[in-house]
């Protein structure tokens, strides 16, 4: 997993954090920031398997947000979408959509 997480961070740099994997078995992953400490430390917990099926839910949630979106504007009768990603109606729509994602590993890992 060092590995993923080195190309992640190559995309994204967090070298102002310290970053820790606990190598559990769980359905999702979470994460916890420890702001006190220094460098701050981010301790992720949970397996590649974890990892990949938050990659796949947040994909697919956020392709549920367009059509939600879609859905919003023909009941609308908004004759063109602006783009999704733009509209703070899609955000709001996105943000809930993965409010989901966030409950599922709130359930898991109280």
């Amino acid at each position: 997993m060092k590995a993923l997480l080195d190309m992640v961070l190559q995309d994204i740099p967090l070298e102002d954090f310290e970053i820790q994997i606990r190598n559990v078995r769980c359905k999702y992953p979470t994460a916890e920031l420890y702001p006190n400490m220094s460098p701050p430390l981010i301790v992720i917990t949970g397996n590649k398997p974890s990892l990949i099926r938050y990659a796949l839910l947040d994909l697919l949630l956020h392709e549920k947000s367009h059509k939600d979106y879609m859905d919003y504007c023909d009941s609308k009768d908004v004759v063109e979408c602006c783009d999704h990603h733009e509209s703070q109606v899609f955000r709001m729509i996105d943000e809930g959509n993965r409010g989901l994602l966030g409950g599922l590993i709130e359930g898991e890992h109280d």
